[in-house]
């Protein structure tokens, strides 16, 4: 490629034009574009991408991209209750177990009577309510007390001590990975640490064990009677293996 005359550096009057389409040959550049230069050294356009698209290298030239999503930590979703309401029920699109590491999940609810906050699972379009195995503990008073439960519909997030008393969790969900050994192996795992408002804490571990299970798609909160109150929420982070 031959310029018709050098690019324009200062304002001499002996200096070229400033480098345009008239310069390098190149038409239909607008506001945006950027200019490259391919394998025979020819300026080629480079047209405008689309908002919040960023600039990455291919194989051997530059292209605009959509930015991939969420970066090692994603959030998937977070919800607030307005108002009163006997549950939060959040779908979302299916994740497999073999893109992500666990999900991260935060649970800070109020419910208005004496009732243990209780957590179910749903993968493949359908939420489980059966099938949870629960081994756990909890402290209040310097008085421990073991759970053990099988086959049960839920789990808990944290144990009550009285109505409208906050209870707080954060829950480690771990999803079946398809290159487990079989469909044995291929279970959702859950780790639990909760506290409730009045000092009790709560540690719970578990599987949801419906075997071949290889992605999740739906987290509920609930209480088995009454109402979470205005302010309960549920935060849902994807943690990514790559």
């Amino acid at each position: 490629m031959v310029l018709q005359k050098p690019i324009k550096h200062s304002i001499l009057a002996s200096d070229g034009g400033f480098l345009g389409d008239g310069v390098t040959g190149v038409t239909g550049t607008s506001n945006g574009s950027l200019l490259y230069f391919d394998a025979s050294s020819q300026a080629v356009n480079l047209s405008t991408g689309n908002l919040g698209d960023v600039l990455t290298m291919g194989a051997s030239v530059p292209a605009w991209q959509s930015p991939s999503a969420g970066g090692q930590i994603e959030l998937i979703d977070h919800t607030e209750l307005t108002g009163s309401a006997t549950e939060i029920n959040t779908s979302f699109t299916s994740i497999d177990g073999n893109d992500m590491v666990c999900l991260l999940v935060y649970v800070n609810a109020v419910p208005d009577g004496a009732n243990d906050i209780q957590c179910q699972i749903g993968s493949g379009g359908s939420l489980r309510s059966s099938g949870y195995y629960i081994e756990g503990q909890k402290i209040a008073g310097a008085t421990q007390t073991l759970l053990d439960s099988n086959n049960a519909s839920s789990f808990r997030v944290a144990q009550h001590e009285g109505a409208n008393k906050a209870q707080t969790s954060v829950i480690n969900i771990f999803v079946g990975d398809s290159t487990m050994a079989s469909a044995l192996s291929q279970v959702i795992n859950f780790m639990v640490s909760g506290h409730s408002d009045a000092g009790a804490s709560t540690w719970d571990n578990g599987s949801q064990m419906t075997t071949g299970t290889t992605s999740i798609d739906q987290i509920r909160i609930f209480v088995n009677s009454g109402l979470l109150l205005a302010g309960s929420s549920l935060s849902i982070f994807r943690v990514n293996n790559s």
